[in-house]
């Protein structure tokens, strides 16, 4: 069975996740294999649910494995988080590439795509970025140039398929993409749409009732949810551990801050200034921000200069995967890939690393700690839980 791959975070799993995963499945795929932001995500925050637990309401809700992006391509700027996760899709097996889509037109998709990878993309953008544009203003301006896909670009979504696009022609020519489109709210909408809310408002409800799962949350993936919440596992927002968060980031030289992804323009020096005189670290990012410095991008150098992530570590592509949760199917696929080119993690405390690859799998374990004070009950505040978790496997 031919499986399908598949980019996510599920922070939460909601109706919009399962509408995908069964478009996907309506379109003949077979195998559904998830690579997921483990405890943080992309948008340099907390995940809502450890990464267990969300991995364990995928598979519940149709996928059959779900591995885990480390930590430094999880909270990457969208490149790099979409190479690393291709690089594990494909190291999975996974020949088609399943992803959510604004415009959902595949076609448009590659000609942007194809723009983006063109020399005369190179220097309308370069123009744009002299003319003090930011950078995602910059890329769109010269895509709407060249082709008129500036709009597209736009799109939050079909944005991130485009350089899901890009990292798969690099890493795995044969892989197939299949687009679907999107259904109801938009990226970060605050109301729901045909039935549908976005992440971003589901996360805001549970933080205004965090006891009250939200009625888009299918009811397997709410079954996880209802448990974990019960047991103090969830739900878990950074500034439960703003003061820490805080504590180290003062620390901090701008030597230091100098060392962390997608730093440049000597901003180490504006960042530090910000740590200096904020009280929290949503603070220090409205304060660090700039026209050419997203929030976003921002809100990632804080949360890795806390979490020991520098540019460094995320440089290639991830040396392994951890293995969060499969079904029946997810097992026999398993079983399968004894050739996969990188190390698949089911033991953590046999991980069987070395060199750089032990090191990172390290720091990893650390961030796992240091996401365990955030959550609810203090119970679960003991370190090493990146070693005494096994995956979760889900029978039929």
């Amino acid at each position: 069975m031919q499986p399908v791959g598949i980019v996510c975070e599920y922070n939460p799993f909601h109706s919009g996740h399962a509408h995908h995963l069964a478009r996907t499945q309506a379109h003949g795929g077979g195998l559904l294999i998830c690579c997921m932001s483990g405890n943080f995500v992309q948008r340099g925050d907390y995940a809502l649910f450890p990464r267990h637990v969300r991995a364990e309401a995928a598979v519940r809700c149709g996928a059959d494995l779900v591995v885990e992006l480390p930590l430094p391509w999880a909270v990457a700027s969208a490149p790099r988080f979409a190479a690393g996760a291709v690089h594990i899709l494909a190291a999975c097996g996974c020949r088609t590439l399943s992803f959510g889509s604004e415009c959902g037109d595949l076609s448009a998709l590659l000609a942007a795509r194809d723009v983006l990878s063109s020399a005369e993309y190179d220097c309308a953008l370069r123009k744009a970025l002299s003319g003090g544009a930011s950078f995602a203003s910059a890329r769109a301006a010269a895509a709407q140039q060249l082709a008129g896909l500036g709009g597209l670009l736009a799109n939050p979504n079909d944005n991130l398929a485009v350089e899901y696009l890009l990292a798969a022609r690099r890493l795995c020519p044969d892989m197939q993409p299949l687009a679907i489109p999107r259904r109801g709210a938009g990226h970060d909408a605050p109301e729901a749409s045909e039935g549908f809310s976005s992440a971003s408002a589901l996360r805001e409800r549970l933080r205004a009732q965090p006891h009250c799962l939200p009625a888009e949350i299918p009811a397997p993936a709410a079954g996880v949810f209802s448990r974990a919440m019960a047991d103090g596992l969830g739900p878990v927002f950074s500034e439960h551990v703003s003061a820490a968060h805080m504590a180290q980031l003062r620390r901090l030289s701008p030597e230091d801050l100098s060392r962390l992804p997608d730093m440049g323009e000597g901003f180490e020096m504006r960042l530090h200034a910000a740590i200096r005189k904020a009280a929290h670290p949503a603070e220090a990012a409205d304060l660090a921000k700039t026209r050419r410095v997203a929030h976003a991008r921002v809100r990632r150098q804080l949360l890795s200069a806390y979490l020991g992530i520098t540019a460094a570590d995320g440089a290639g592509l991830p040396p392994y995967a951890r293995i969060l949760a499969f079904s029946e199917r997810g097992r026999a696929h398993l079983a399968s890939l004894r050739d996969c080119p990188i190390p698949l993690i089911s033991k953590p405390a046999r991980h069987g690393l070395s060199g750089d690859a032990a090191a990172l799998f390290e720091k990893e374990a650390l961030a796992a700690d240091l996401y365990s004070l955030a959550l609810p009950d203090s119970r679960h505040h003991s370190g090493g839980s990146s070693y005494r978790l096994s995956p979760v496997y889900v029978r039929d």
